[in-house]
């Protein structure tokens, strides 16, 4: 976490390890919102889809492969038990 001071404009100054590491430039906008935590400042991208990139990386234990495999079978298996209740 960086730290910085507000000046009398109210201007604050993102560190430059922080501009760095999200890759945000001298006169780029960037998007302010108020969380719960606090004030959130956020790099604007293009494309909102683009921002959600590894959103949830590391955060899921499954994959998207295999939660799809496990709603399969879960579904094939409802389906031949329903067969087997009706013959």
């Amino acid at each position: 976490m960086g730290k910085a001071k507000v000046s009398p404009k109210g201007q604050v100054v993102i560190p430059k390890p922080l501009r760095d590491k999200y890759g945000i430039k001298e006169g780029e906008e960037v998007l302010v919102e108020e969380s719960k935590r606090g004030i959130l400042v956020m790099k604007k991208e293009e494309n909102p889809l683009k921002a959600m990139v590894g959103l949830f990386e590391g955060k899921m234990s499954k994959s998207s492969t295999e939660l799809v495999r496990e709603i399969r079978e879960e579904s094939e298996a409802r389906i031949e038990r329903a067969k087997k209740a009706v013959r």
